[in-house]
């Protein structure tokens, strides 16, 4: 994996070296009109995306998790992956909560969520200790 990481940042650091440089323009490039209308002239922009649902539980249980009050921290997490929360680093910080609690199947269950939500770190995975309890 780090092989393929260093090639990769080597192919980019490359690609971006030899990139041709641009044309100068001959004339300098034009401003936009200044109007007294708040907002003229900017180009359009969707607006943001509402929150993941969950999101404020999530940050609360990572505080109360980094305070070692773990099961009030399970508690918020459950709440935010209950309530639609896709996050799979909030579903692996269950797990790890539920295990230190000694909620295996929690843990598990928890633990099997984030890895479908897409949590790919195998390296660490193998290496938590938290999880071997």
């Amino acid at each position: 994996m780090r092989t393929l990481i260093s090639s990769l940042v080597c192919l980019l650091m490359s690609a971006c070296a030899h990139a041709p440089a641009s044309t100068p323009q001959s004339s300098p490039p034009t401003e936009a009109p200044v109007t007294s209308t708040p907002g003229a002239g900017l180009p359009h922009m969707e607006p943001p995306a509402a929150p993941m649902p969950g999101w404020m539980q999530v940050r609360k249980a990572d505080a109360l998790s980094r305070e070692e009050k773990l099961a009030e921290a399970l508690a918020l997490y459950e709440e935010a992956l209950d309530a639609g929360n896709r996050d799979p680093n909030a579903a692996y910080s269950a797990a790890c909560s539920a295990a230190r609690l000694g909620r295996k199947d929690v843990a598990l269950r928890r633990l099997s969520q984030a890895v479908e939500l897409g949590f790919r770190d195998a390296g660490w995975l193998m290496q938590d200790s938290v999880l071997r309890r």
